[in-house]
């Protein structure tokens, strides 16, 4: 499914933005059918976001350009390596060797934690991108709002703590 052009331009304008640290990384935006709200990063720099998502924030461009810019983020910060070569083996591991359901709890508590850290600095990290492309320095606080109240999951902290910890880093940075 084609890309529409607006997202394109956003996101050659974060490639950009993303300077030293996105250089050498093979970006690659593509567009599924779901009309769902989806996004996802692969460890290659391949981005993949549903086309619900574009319906959503076609409004607000710029808070599409800051799910682009998060999701940019995770490449950047190697997050879907930690969890998939590191946190995930290692639970598997646990697992097939039958550990005790304290040992599993705790390794779970371990991948959980982990994920959610990477969700807060991938909204910290959007928020640097856009700065650099001029956006407003709200769009990712925007963005979070739009989403509504999602619950937390294990790769997700809850909207609501995602905006709280947002908060909490810009008045710390003041």
């Amino acid at each position: 499914m084609p890309t529409p052009e607006w997202v394109q331009a956003w996101f050659r304008r974060l490639i950009e933005a993303s300077g030293a640290e996105g250089r050498g990384v093979p970006w690659r935006l593509l567009t599924f059918k779901e009309s769902s709200l989806e996004a996802y990063s692969a460890l290659d720099g391949g981005l993949a976001f549903s086309r619900g998502t574009w319906q959503k924030f076609q409004e607000t461009p710029e808070q599409a350009a800051a799910v682009i810019a998060h999701e940019m983020t995770h490449v950047i910060r190697q997050h879907a390596w930690t969890l998939s070569c590191r946190v995930q083996p290692l639970l598997a591991s646990l697992r097939a060797k039958g550990v005790d359901e304290r040992a599993l709890r705790h390794a779970e508590h371990v991948f959980r934690t982990t994920a959610h850290a990477h969700e807060l600095e991938a909204d910290r990290g959007a928020a640097v991108l856009l700065a650099r492309t001029g956006a407003p320095a709200d769009a990712v606080p925007r963005m979070l709002r739009s989403l509504g109240e999602l619950p937390e999951s294990s790769t997700h902290p809850s909207t609501r703590r995602r905006q709280a910890a947002f908060v909490l880093q810009g008045k710390s940075t003041h």
